[in-house]
């Protein structure tokens, strides 16, 4: 008895280490959904109570501010510097950080200011507000309460910019600086308080947006601030933001990947297109062509569900992100698509740039194509089977596994008939399937005693599934 208890327990740790190992799997593999969801406030912005607004009168909400910021001294620089500091809040319960929040605040004294501002320091008085800044997750959800907190910060960075001009500024030159979401908020600032009164553009030497990408049309030789093309020029703006690989780098992912990067004028109602993904589509590269154009290269079922994800779009209702068939083709290909729309001074859209996918091609080039999607399946969903019973297990990965078996040309029917016999020999499969205990519950054996038994039923079992998966006639034949 002692000897079958020992037997028994090594099952169980077994279990556990396999159950262990499908954890720290999972976790790698849904990383970035499980820091998004611990970052998520999880509550509305609409019923969302803010952190208490900063005091710009008082020097605790500045980060960085002259002693005497009312009397320059005949010593300091002849400009200002109004520098908007980036993301240092992660998030967690609030849309928006707090001005004092402790992680931030040695995040922004430690590392931001020193790196950003620093430079500044030789070349005029900065002034640094504190604002209470969106969360590091408003920018990896796209949900309308991100943008309604990105809208809130903005509210107290437009407050001390208009407090430093009537107070500390007394009419000299100023630089703007800002630096990711620093930069969008003093992007926004050329736009609705310095473009819009010609005696503080006058004082504008030059805005940096740093880490920050902006329309180009905003900037062009004829809007009132332009961008700047020398080095002597004021009353420009210069934006840039950092790129890890060079455009050969880019080009080569982009075959790899099978990627294509496509640019929507909706003015023109043109598009300009670029990678090979395009050309499979039956579409010219080398030059722009019309939107019509593109859809008629769209599976006619296919057609209507993407024009209107388009106009969602540019109405601004959703993001696109859609999938769809090409015409033509054969066997079936299909393609993904993700997109966001760019909009002008106005509000109104100017651009939507977006990426396609060969989603067929990208799976159809994994070592061994569908007979190791195949594998892969029912390994996935014979663990699935020993720890979740059937509907579970189908709600958590049918999203996921059924449009890639369909992109590799794997009939419904039979890749259902497949992970649902998997799962169920996974239900009986020792040492921690399920359906393994409750039968031995019911025929009143002890489960050590079972295992030694249960190996041929399995083996038999498993014979039946490679069967299945292998032959799809036995699926679908009588459909």
């Amino acid at each position: 008895m002692g000897d079958r208890f020992k037997g028994f327990k090594r099952w169980i740790f077994a279990g556990a280490v396999l159950f262990l190992g499908l954890l720290v799997a999972a976790a790698f593999v849904w990383r970035y959904d499980i820091l998004s969801n611990a970052l998520d406030p999880k509550i509305p912005f609409l019923t969302y109570e803010p952190p208490p607004p900063p005091h710009y009168a008082q020097g605790a909400s500045w980060a960085l501010r002259p002693k005497d910021p009312t009397s320059p001294s005949a010593g300091d620089p002849a400009a200002d510097v109004f520098f908007v500091h980036p993301t240092t809040f992660d998030g967690g319960q609030d849309w928006n950080g707090a001005i004092d929040q402790p992680k931030a605040q040695r995040f922004l004294n430690r590392v931001v200011l020193p790196n950003y501002a620093g430079p500044f320091y030789r070349v005029g008085r900065v002034f640094a507000p504190r604002y209470r800044q969106a969360s590091l997750y408003t920018y990896l959800t796209l949900r309308d309460d991100a943008r309604e907190a990105r809208r809130f910060a903005y509210g107290d960075v437009r407050e001390a910019f208009r407090l430093y001009l009537a107070r500390y500024n007394q009419g000299r030159p100023f630089i703007l600086v800002g630096v990711e979401q620093g930069g969008a908020m003093s992007a926004r600032l050329l736009r609705e308080e310095i473009a819009a009164d010609p005696a503080i553009k006058r004082r504008l030497v030059s805005a940096y947006l740093i880490e920050t990408v902006v329309p180009a049309e905003e900037y062009g030789l004829v809007s009132p601030l332009p961008a700047c093309e020398r080095r002597e020029q004021s009353g420009c703006v210069a934006a840039w933001a950092s790129v890890q690989e060079g455009e050969a780098r880019l080009r080569l992912a982009q075959q790899a990947g099978r990627v294509g990067l496509w640019d929507w004028d909706l003015r023109e109602g043109r598009l300009a297109l670029v990678g090979e993904v395009f050309s499979d589509w039956g579409l010219r590269t080398r030059r722009r062509i019309t939107a019509r154009a593109a859809l008629r290269g769209v599976m006619a079922e296919d057609r209507l569900a993407l024009a209107a994800a388009l106009t969602a779009a540019v109405r601004g209702e959703a993001p696109l992100e859609a999938e769809f068939r090409l015409a033509h083709a054969s066997p079936e290909r299909w393609i993904g698509v993700r997109a966001e729309v760019r909009r002008g001074v106005d509000g109104q859209p100017r651009r939507m740039l977006g990426i396609a996918r060969d989603v067929t091609q990208f799976m159809a080039a994994m070592p061994g194509g569908t007979i190791v999607f195949m594998i892969l399946s029912i390994v996935v969903f014979l663990i699935l089977g020993c720890v979740l019973e059937g509907l579970p297990a189908i709600v958590l990965m049918a999203p996921l596994m059924f449009p890639i078996a369909k992109s590799l040309g794997v009939n419904d029917i039979h890749y259902a008939m497949t992970i649902v016999t998997a799962m169920n020999i996974g239900l009986m499969t020792p040492p921690i399937g399920i359906g393994f205990y409750l039968a031995c519950r019911i025929g009143n054996v002890s489960p050590d005693e079972a295992i030694g038994a249960i190996w041929s039923y399995l083996l038999a079992l498993m014979a039946g599934l490679v069967v299945i998966a292998a032959v799809p006639w036995f699926s679908v034949a009588f459909l």
